[in-house]
């Protein structure tokens, strides 16, 4: 059993945009330009369909419920890409309010799912398109679940109960935007499966936090998931704006959901800090008393445990400069235990130390320390 920490949504935007200018590119190339088959999208209900080629799609619509989400589930025999709309009233849906399409390469069967999350708005409609990425004809099922969410609050632990026909649980919680916090999802086994996720808002542009309002789109936060028959499968954390932050949990046994928000102590210079973290604590920040223009060195040493990931923000940018503390490299050593990082202040650096990818419930202390570089 192990635990699988992927990408980072900063990457995640950049692969979504290259699929999403392939894309253009490869239905701009096609022959003939095929129309968009439009029709209505039962609630939990499997339905089947076929794509004739590359370039066709099919759009499913509904009407949104206002207390509950909708999570779409998707298998195909071959590549398709899919995308979803919410608009309101008679408008028309455009970018600000599609997601942008894209997945993986190559022709083998694809499974996905994703979450149309509910804001409690009258009037709202969704769409969501597969569209035909190959040549050839492609079949295709889609379900879409019905999911009432789960008020939760941070800090309380939750037991998740998924049902035979329902995979999917989601929960909403009310916190202030403005801080971090950590979300883990585990078995009831002394050494089982869990995934964790975390809220880094000190990286993100201030535009895109918006505590006085509602997205236009639910902004995906931070997902992990976990091998194939592992029990607990995918955790995903996503924003709505305002106060309001959905989680989602795919499982397949009993768990239990545990949230914890982070604190933000401020760093001086020569001064040093342990940090220990866990499974139940993977991720904990501090922020650098620095000023704009100063370079940093920052130092990670790991004390006690097998290792972690350590990583250095500067405010407003999802791109960190990180290291590995402790994990086999490819050749099978061990890397060392200590490591420096140099980072240039624009605005603020903030320090983050969380676990290794390494499935491991131990906990793992790192000392952080820092110094100006003239």
């Amino acid at each position: 059993m192990f635990s699988l920490k992927i990408l980072r949504p900063i990457t995640l935007c950049f692969v979504l945009l290259f699929i999403h200018v392939w894309a253009d590119t490869l239905f701009a190339q096609s022959d003939t330009p095929r129309p968009t088959i439009t029709k209505p999208l039962p609630f939990d209900e499997t339905v089947s369909g076929q794509l004739r080629g590359k370039g066709e799609k099919v759009t499913y619509t509904f009407d949104m419920p206002i207390d509950q989400d909708i999570v779409f589930e998707y298998r195909a025999n071959k590549l398709v890409f899919t995308t979803y709309c919410i608009f309101t009233g008679e408008t028309q849906p455009d970018a600000d309010h599609c997601s942008a399409y894209g997945g993986s390469g190559g022709d083998r069967p694809v499974n996905g799912f994703d979450i149309i999350p509910t804001t409690g708005q009258e009037g709202q409609h969704a769409t969501i398109t597969l569209i035909g990425v190959l040549d050839g004809a492609s079949t295709y099922q889609i379900t879409a679940h019905t999911i009432t969410p789960q008020l939760i609050k941070l800090g309380k632990d939750v037991d998740g109960m998924p049902s035979g026909s329902q995979p999917f649980q989601t929960y909403t919680l009310e916190t202030d935007p403005q801080i971090p916090f950590t979300v883990e999802i585990e078995d009831e086994a002394a050494d089982g499966n869990f995934l964790w996720a975390a809220y880094q808002p000190f990286a993100y542009e201030a535009a895109r936090i918006s505590p006085q309002k509602l997205l236009p789109l639910p902004m995906l936060v931070d997902w992990a998931n976990g091998s194939n028959g592992a029990g607990i499968n995918q955790l995903e954390v996503l924003y709505l704006g305002g106060n309001t932050f959905r989680i989602l949990a795919q499982a397949s046994m009993r768990y239990k959901l545990h949230t914890s928000s982070i604190n933000l102590p401020t760093l001086n210079e020569n001064a040093t800090l342990n940090l220990s973290v866990s499974y139940r604590k993977p991720l904990l920040v501090t922020r650098l008393n620095i000023q704009p223009s100063e370079t940093a060195q920052v130092t990670f040493t790991v004390t006690n445990g097998k290792g972690a990931i350590g990583r250095v923000y500067e405010e407003g940018n999802l791109v960190d400069e990180g290291l590995t503390l402790g994990r086999s490299d490819i050749a099978g050593s061990n890397l060392r235990l200590s490591g420096s990082i140099q980072r240039t202040t624009v605005k603020a650096l903030y320090v983050v130390v969380h676990i290794p990818f390494d499935f491991t419930r131990d906990q793992v202390n790192v000392e952080v320390k820092w110094h100006r570089v003239n």
